[in-house]
């Protein structure tokens, strides 16, 4: 009697279990590769050259904009739409060189950049830290413009490197 209700027991416990629903899980996997609306155009980068803004009659500033200096060019880029167009932004300048470096650490240095329409600099569409729609265009070639200043402090003749980050964003 005692080996039937043992029986019955784990007859009863096992099918208590069977009645317990046990559920799976499945993970779906998904990817897709979404192409850039907007990418800057292979090889289209030309650098700029900064000098003293002789045209201002300054000796404290350094400039690439053609109508501050005469030896000075303004650097540019191109970049290509699909569709849409970008939202530019331009950083300040950082000195990657020593004389660079040393110029920073002057005191009432300041310094900026532009982003322009035309090879002559006088349409800015984005200035240093701010964001501009690149006049709706779509694509197509912009110019830099880099200045840096000392506020009255003379700068001393040597080799000044910078780098200016534009950065191109799908709008």
């Amino acid at each position: 009697m005692k080996r039937n209700i043992l029986r019955a027991a784990v007859a009863t416990s096992i099918l208590g279990l069977s009645g317990v629903a046990f559920a799976d899980d499945a993970e779906i996997p998904f990817q897709g590769t979404i192409q850039e609306l907007c990418t800057l155009t292979a090889g289209s980068i030309t650098q700029g050259t900064i000098a003293l803004a002789n045209t201002l009659g300054q000796t404290d500033r350094l400039t690439a904009r053609p109508t501050e200096t005469s030896n000075g060019t303004l650097g540019n880029f191109a970049y290509t739409c699909t569709a849409g167009n970008a939202n530019l932004t331009v950083n300040a300048p950082v000195g990657t060189n020593p004389t660079a470096q040393a110029l920073e650490a002057v005191p009432g240095y300041t310094e900026g950049a532009n982003i322009y329409s035309d090879a002559a600099g006088a349409t800015s569409i984005a200035a240093t830290d701010t964001t501009a729609t690149a006049n709706a265009q779509p694509s197509g070639t912009y110019y830099v413009s880099m200045w840096a200043e000392t506020s009255g402090t003379d700068i001393l003749g040597g080799t000044y490197n910078y780098t200016v980050t534009v950065n191109i964003v799908d709008n």
